[in-house]
């Protein structure tokens, strides 16, 4: 009975998350169509559109993570300029 009430417990817990699992917020759409992706395309990092790019995969996530910590996002574009330049 437990194991049953621990597998329906893990069971909700991903319908309740999954949902929120790569949604980007309207603010990381908004920097992300400031952005470049990198990888060589000349496309808007939110517009990249290669199959497995694995350069605007690792922005993006970069991007959400300091969009979620709160930053600025003067100081979220100084990241990225510092990390890959300016265009």
């Amino acid at each position: 009975m437990k194991r049953t009430t621990n597998i329906a417990l893990a069971a909700l817990l991903l319908l309740v998350l999954l949902p929120a699992y790569g949604q980007r917020t309207d603010r990381a759409k908004r920097l992300g169509g400031r952005l470049w992706c990198m990888c060589g395309c000349r496309q808007i990092l939110t517009q990249c559109n290669h199959v497995g790019c694995t350069v605007s995969t690792a922005m993006l996530k970069k991007l959400d993570r300091l969009v979620d910590s709160g930053e600025s996002d003067d100081l979220i574009l100084q990241s990225f300029v510092q990390e890959y330049g300016s265009a």
